[in-house]
């Protein structure tokens, strides 16, 4: 594929790189690691090639390359929210908690739509014991987008945990009129209010 896509140049970082997305995906790391080091030896500046050799890195415990690569590729891409959310993803899988919510906080800044750091942030707060100011992330990700059912469902159980029960159901009850098979929102709808 990746051959294919590139005209089959070994020489070409971008054959290099998505030929070692595939050999990733086909779970032959080491192959992948030569292909993606490969692409940065021919594209120093290639932020995708350096992040997902970065955070294969960190999966395999070789944290501190890892990082250096997965931090490169943010500072490569600054004005990328992707880039950014990946830096927190990696801080986040090495207990770096303090410095992972600032970089989801910087994708959010970045990208007020960027659902994966939302979720993300406010999975960290409330880990933290920060319901509050999780409930806060949430309500502004609703504020955004108020009709989406997604961004809804997450207010509703935001709310739920803070014990805010009977405006948690309004929520819930929002999302049901507007996707009534939800399956995930009707359980969560029946468990606040019990």
């Amino acid at each position: 594929l990746a051959a294919r896509a590139t005209g089959a140049d070994r020489r070409n970082p971008e054959y290099q790189y998505h030929h070692g997305l595939i050999l990733k995906a086909l779970n032959q790391f080491d192959a992948s690691e030569e292909s993606l080091r490969r692409t940065i030896k021919l594209a120093p500046n290639h932020a995708e090639a350096c992040f997902n050799l970065g955070m294969m890195l960190v999966d395999q415990a070789r944290a501190d390359e890892g990082m250096r690569l997965v931090r490169t590729a943010a500072q490569l891409a600054p004005q990328d929210p992707d880039a950014q959310n990946g830096l927190a993803l990696a801080l986040l899988k090495l207990g770096q908690t303090d410095d992972a919510e600032v970089a989801f906080g910087s994708t959010l800044a970045l990208s007020p739509n960027h659902e994966d750091a939302r979720g993300n942030l406010i999975k960290l707060l409330n880990l933290n014991d920060r319901p509050v100011e999780a409930e806060v992330v949430a309500r502004d990700g609703f504020n955004l987008a108020p009709e989406d059912p997604a961004r809804i469902a997450l207010l509703a159980q935001q709310l739920r945990r803070v014990e805010r029960y009977d405006e948690a159901l309004n929520y819930f009850e929002m999302v049901l009129a507007r996707r009534p098979t939800d399956q995930t929102a009707a359980l969560a709808y029946g468990a606040t209010l019990t």
